[in-house]
């Protein structure tokens, strides 16, 4: 046996999208002895945060899934027998051709999320070709994280795109509009601090004081939901006093007088009021907005998608980021996604079939497929809809009806546990070859150690199956160095090679503009950057960004409020990535952290309950109830709660609703996000937990 030292390069497991940080594992004799940052990594620069500084700790780890296992006893009594992969395979290719067989293709569904699409590969390439070729109906776990967001942008033309390196040595402010880095994207902060050593200014917009306001120049905290008031109110001010960019606008841009015409709407009285904010704030945002050049704005992610009026918040935003003349320049523009591309032919879009209406990617018809049966085999890959889903008590008794659930994951999960028939055991993200990309770079993730126990990579299982289906070409490379070769074979990642990545710890630059949209062409219908979007009237949407209160709130629910007066705010923090292995109770480092769900608490709303800093409360409304742990703080505003929705009590409350009909998706492949943000609760104490937190049943045979 080998025991000399070997160094490989990989990229974090976490999905902090688009921040993908690099990782140097060291392995002797095959195992693994040293994980740290890949210091030659273009952005990461060798720093990693809790989450990759801990992320070794779960290849060996003792609740770790190593074999299939078929359930025993009724779902959800966590009672397990191991089988071999062939049974399970066999299992869940004679349920999949009965669909088939009665021409219901569309019944066999497929939903992988976060654990699975770390690969970008499995994500844009392999998993929808699976499911393109084998006719099933297919989603993913960006519905619930940021497609609302991208509909916004899709709409108006305009993606962001720009590198947060660029930010850091160019901008001369950074404005995080509901958006924390400090907890969801750690390694993005030395580039803010860059700013600030510049003499930048840096502004967090967000209800809470979260660690990135609290480093922060400037805070302003609107109500929860009114961020179509406040970006208008500035766009107000900018065309009112003739401070804005006339060139874009006279050369770049569709739509602008009736845009004008629609802001003279949006006083900034008018935005104070509705954003219940001192006036002075939203005069001095503008003031930044006209004057700090280049200005970067570090757009939200999720959060604002996960209202009833998302999409209209994010268009706002996007139109003052054009608006104040910091599209296309570098250090301005905004920061968000993914500016590189794969091979897309290889992903089977061709090969799907076009008379079979699929319940498309979006949580409106993702439940009506589930309430109706339309969907009755539901393959889960590196996802966790007990935990990440909304209206839990609706999604558990709708997978209790259907006739096979199929989980595959590292661990025992809620979904697994809950709701599982068949259990597949998952290969970890440095047990298997794969590909990454940021804003502007190509990473390798390296095949570092062997595969545990009788684990699997996705796309092996998917060709097992696809076989027994009759589908004989779902893999039809030699190897995955091969495939992944093909993927690589695009516009923006010419020139790159499994080979050449390997020689290129840093990763590879992508062929991309140096700049996104410095040449001012916009993916929109005029190719412009559409402040009246075209695209948005001919789906029935409102063309220019209008403020709506959210579905369920204390101003457009008065009567709900009564008796649930607490707005529930979904938040991230630096200890969890979603639900991660099992809400990472199964990572030691991490659920040493957060231990439990802890549910943020001003306290004078905590007074009013009886309620102390450490007590256990029901969270609770019509819906469903979970238990957590109060921690008082004044980050959270009166009438506000926040908790960390890695946690699936918090999805016990959430509703199965989204602003975005499915016809919107079908038409551009985007929106579906449940309105998470837009939930009322009530507390009552409990003094002590119903029942004891556990760290996790692995129900393990």
């Amino acid at each position: 046996m080998d025991h000399s030292k070997k160094t490989y390069y990989t990229v974090c497991p976490y999905n902090c999208w688009p921040i993908n940080c690099g990782i140097s594992v060291t392995t002797c004799a095959g195992k693994i002895t040293e994980i740290k940052g890949n210091k030659y990594h273009d952005f990461s620069k060798g720093r990693l945060c809790i989450k990759g500084q801990s992320c070794g700790e779960i290849q060996n780890n003792g609740h770790r899934l190593l074999n299939p296992l078929r359930r025993k006893g009724e779902r959800g009594s966590n009672e397990w027998e191991r089988i071999s992969w062939d049974d399970a395979l066999d299992i869940m290719a004679e349920k999949m051709s009965r669909n088939i067989n009665n021409n219901h293709r569309e019944a066999n569904g497929i939903y992988h999320s976060h654990g699975n699409i770390v690969q970008r590969i499995n994500w844009k390439i392999l998993t929808p070709r699976f499911a393109n070729l084998l006719g099933m109906t297919l989603w993913d776990g960006n519905f619930p994280c940021w497609y609302d967001v991208g509909v916004a942008q899709e709409l108006t033309g305009y993606w962001g795109l720009h590198d947060p390196v660029e930010m850091g040595t160019y901008a001369g402010g950074v404005i995080n509009w509901a958006q924390d880095p400090c907890a969801s994207m750690a390694n993005m902060v030395p580039y803010i601090l860059q700013i600030k050593d510049r003499g930048g200014i840096v502004v967090t917009i967000d209800p809470r004081v979260t660690q990135t306001a609290a480093l922060s120049d400037f805070h302003i905290r609107p109500r929860l939901g009114s961020d179509v008031y406040l970006a208008n109110a500035v766009a107000y001010i900018l065309l009112k006093e003739n401070v804005f960019d006339k060139d874009f606008v006279q050369n770049h841009s569709f739509g602008f007088d009736l845009y004008k015409t629609h802001m003279s709407t949006f006083t900034p009285k008018k935005g104070a009021e509705m954003c219940e904010i001192p006036l002075s704030e939203i005069e001095r945002l503008a003031d930044i907005y006209a004057n700090v050049k280049p200005l970067c704005t570090n757009l939200t992610r999720g959060a604002l998608g996960k209202h009833w009026n998302g999409v209209q918040m994010v268009r706002s935003i996007l139109c003052l980021i054009a608006l104040s003349g910091n599209v296309g320049v570098k250090g301005g523009g905004g920061v968000w996604g993914e500016g590189v591309d794969w091979n897309l032919k290889l992903n089977g879009a061709v090969r799907r079939r076009k008379d079979i209406a699929y319940p498309p990617n979006n949580f409106n018809a993702i439940d009506h497929a589930l309430e109706t049966k339309t969907v009755n085999t539901l393959l889960v890959v590196g996802g966790n809809p007990l935990s990440q889903w909304p209206n839990l008590n609706r999604l558990r008794r709708q997978l209790k009806e259907l006739d096979l659930v199929v989980v595959f994951d590292l661990f025992m999960n809620h979904t697994a546990r809950e709701a599982g028939d068949i259990i597949l055991p998952a290969t970890s993200w440095i047990e298997e070859l794969g590909l990454r990309t940021s804003n502007t770079h190509i990473y390798i993730m390296d095949k570092i150690i062997d595969t545990q126990g009788e684990c699997k990579e996705a796309s092996v299982w998917m060709d097992e199956l696809a076989k027994r289906l009759g589908v004989t070409d779902y893999f039809p490379w030699k190897s995955k160095e091969d495939c992944l070769n093909d993927c690589l074979d695009s516009p923006a990642c010419k020139g790159a090679t499994i080979a050449k990545l390997r020689e290129n710890p840093g990763g590879m630059r992508a062929n991309i503009m140096d700049v996104p949209f410095n040449d001012f062409v916009f993916s929109s219908k005029s190719g412009k950057f559409e402040f009246y979007s075209q695209k948005a009237e001919e789906l029935g949407l409102p063309a220019l960004p209008v403020h709506e209160e959210p579905i369920e709130g204390v101003r457009s629910t008065p009567e709900l409020a009564k008796e649930f007066p607490l707005a529930l705010i979904s938040a991230r923090r630096n200890t969890h990535f979603h639900s991660f292995h099992n809400s990472h109770r199964f990572n030691p480092t991490l659920d040493a952290v957060e231990p439990e769900p802890l549910l943020w608490m001003h306290p004078k709303d905590a007074a009013k309950r009886s309620l102390k800093d450490g007590d256990y409360a029901e969270m609770f409304n019509r819906r469903g109830s979970g238990v957590v742990k109060i921690e008082l703080t004044t980050e959270v505003s009166e009438g506000h709660v926040s908790l960390n929705d890695c946690w699936p009590e918090l999805n016990e409350v959430t509703q199965s609703i989204s602003a975005v009909s499915p016809h919107v998706t079908d038409a551009l492949g985007l929106g579906g996000q449940p309105c998470y943000q837009n939930t009322l609760v009530n507390l009552k104490c409990l003094r002590r937990p119903k029942t004891p937190f556990k760290k996790g049943v692995s129900g393990l045979p």
